[in-house]
């Protein structure tokens, strides 16, 4: 075969030859392979043209492969192999085109705009977005499909076979109170001095984690608060301690915003630690969860091990 009659063959035509070879007849190939009668005759005709011998011998009633179509079908099966697998090698990394999809808590400090950079520097073939979401929302998007990265805090106490955990560090809680507050001149108190205390907690249906987790603290201090009231964002405790009454549990991280009037008194036992978890779905790649899980260490982040 010249280089000539090389550059012209197709892989529908060694297809072609290939569906007929298979069920020696010309109309169940042709429906095999989705085209008329008359386009695969043309596709055969043109593969013995290249050749320049004939793979078929027809007469009314058969049709019989020559030796030469003998010796091409082995090697014709094992093209439309190939051509398949760089078809599927292809598909594969079409992947890597689509967007990391993460979703932040928009006050969630953990995950700070320098790690952000540093991930973006470390891995530029990779697009990144960024959602602001609540943990629920967050953990719903990860199930859901539309996110591929979530920072939830709590972990999820349940398994689930297509997602994955991961410790990012621990966190201690403060109790947030106006300066006013007979707490607010400590700067560390234990968890017991929240007994009798007027609190205000996350919401339980947009913080679910975190609130199960804060009420299994208080259980476990016995703490009886004189109330609880619930804060619909993050922003929100800070407004209902305004009456100077109500002590809000906060991620002790968020004393960097540095609100005017507002104290922060870290909870200080070391058993009542969160662990503050990054989840992803099961097809992210684990070297870019490993690269992300860095940079927020280089950002200042003690991290903890797999979960």
């Amino acid at each position: 075969m010249t280089e000539t009659a090389r550059n012209t063959l197709e892989i529908k035509q060694i297809e072609a030859f290939v569906a007929v070879a298979s069920g020696r007849n010309f109309a169940t190939a042709a429906d095999h392979l989705r085209v008329s009668q008359s386009a695969l005759t043309r596709r055969i005709q043109e593969l013995e043209r290249i050749f320049g011998v004939a793979l078929f011998l027809r007469d009314a009633h058969s049709v019989r492969m020559t030796t030469a179509g003998g010796r091409l079908l082995p090697e014709a099966q094992r093209l439309i192999e190939a051509a398949s697998r760089c078809h599927a090698s292809v598909a594969i990394h079409q992947d890597d085109l689509k967007p990391l999809r993460i979703g932040s808590h928009p006050l969630n400090l953990v995950f700070q705009p320098t790690a952000m950079a540093q991930l973006r520097r470390l891995r530029p073939d990779v697009t990144i977005e960024i959602t602001n979401l609540l943990p629920s929302e967050a953990v719903m998007g990860l199930e859901s499909g539309t996110l591929d990265i979530a920072f939830i805090g709590a972990p999820m106490p349940r398994h689930r076979p297509e997602l994955r955990q991961r410790t990012l560090c621990q966190m201690r809680l403060s109790a947030a109170v106006v300066q006013g507050h007979p707490i607010a001149h400590n700067t560390e108190l234990p968890w017991c001095a929240l007994d009798g205390q007027s609190l205000i907690l996350p919401a339980r249906k947009k913080f679910p984690l975190k609130r199960r987790w804060i009420e299994e603290c208080l259980r476990r201090s016995r703490i009886r608060p004189r109330s609880i009231s619930e804060s619909v964002d993050s922003a929100d405790p800070f407004t209902q301690i305004g009456d100077g009454k109500s002590v809000a549990l906060v991620f002790d991280d968020l004393r960097q915003l540095r609100l005017p009037g507002v104290q922060f008194v870290l909870l200080n036992d070391p058993v009542h630690l969160m662990d503050f978890t990054v989840a992803w779905h099961r097809l992210v790649d684990d070297v870019l969860i490993t690269q992300l899980v860095d940079v927020c260490k280089a950002s200042g982040i003690e991290t903890a091990n797999a979960s």
